[in-house]
């Protein structure tokens, strides 16, 4: 078939006016679990999520920031990447050296509270993982906010520190809820009063107050994938690291990580358009 068009008939007549987005063609039938994930998908790019969006890195194929204000810079060796799994692109890092590095940042973190999401997943843990940081300095925990896997027991730890480097606010998902080999949707919120809930898998794992709540202050040490002090290094795979000031709704959070599961399924899910990077 050589006439082929999307936004018109086959006389280049009919024109469509509107938007079309993710044309997908397989030569098979999919399932009504493979529909229902495409739905939910599409769903999350029309709801009120942009609201408040201060950075999101979703890593498919580079490390640029969508809002296109905090662009990382991807520090690696040889066998980090920003590579191919299944549907979807991720950063994969090796646990020697490899992380995001991403711009000076300073905002608001206390007027409506704020929300992190990414997804998560281990190909080790021998010793403790930095997953994030946002950190005045590479020498203190002076204003440090972060989040990483505890390896005494299994844990994820998400951390607030205040000027003098004092721990304001600790949330620990509990024993034997961080394993290797498996995907995590991780979600913390903390509203402007400092009531703070972290979400694994889209449910409450850890809830807490911070004594105080972060100052709006330029931090200057912010990774993905790594410490303030450039130790910790994480060996796996983070994807679709996302900011908000303000706390999403459980319905947002019940959204995202329906649609983004079927994209931790790592199995080829696409078999015709999209199987290949290049057709993106």
């Amino acid at each position: 078939r050589t006439i082929n068009y999307i936004g018109q008939s086959r006389a280049a007549a009919n024109f469509f006016g509107g938007d079309i987005r993710n044309f997908f063609i397989w030569n098979r039938v999919i399932t009504a679990e493979e529909i229902a994930f495409l739905y939910d998908d599409g769903f999350l790019k029309y709801t009120n999520l942009a609201d408040n969006l201060i950075m999101k890195l979703p890593f498919n194929g580079n490390t640029n920031d969508e809002t296109d204000r905090y662009n990382g810079t991807l520090t690696a060796d040889a066998s980090a990447s920003l590579s191919w799994h299944g549907y979807r692109y991720v950063l994969d890092l090796d646990g020697t050296g490899d992380y995001v590095d991403l711009p000076d940042i300073n905002i608001d973190w206390a007027g409506a509270g704020f929300t992190f999401s990414l997804w998560v997943y281990f190909d080790a843990l021998t010793t403790d993982r930095a997953i994030f940081v946002f950190a005045d300095n590479s020498a203190n925990d002076n204003y440090l906010i972060d989040l990483y896997a505890e390896t005494s027991d299994s844990s994820f730890r998400f951390r607030i520190y205040n000027a003098a480097g004092v721990s304001q606010l600790s949330l620990n998902s509990g024993a034997s809820t961080v394993a290797i080999n498996t995907p995590y949707h991780i979600v913390v919120t903390i509203n402007a009063n400092g009531a703070a809930t972290m979400y694994i898998n889209n449910s409450s794992a850890a809830t807490g107050t911070a004594t105080t709540m972060p100052p709006a202050r330029l931090r200057g040490t912010n990774f993905i994938g790594n410490w303030r002090d450039g130790t910790l290094d994480m060996d796996g795979k983070v994807w679709d690291f996302t900011l908000w000031t303000r706390v999403i709704s459980t319905a947002d959070i019940h959204n995202i990580y329906e649609a983004g599961k079927f994209q931790s399924r790592w199995s080829g899910f696409i078999e015709t358009m999209g199987e290949d990077p290049e057709d993106e």
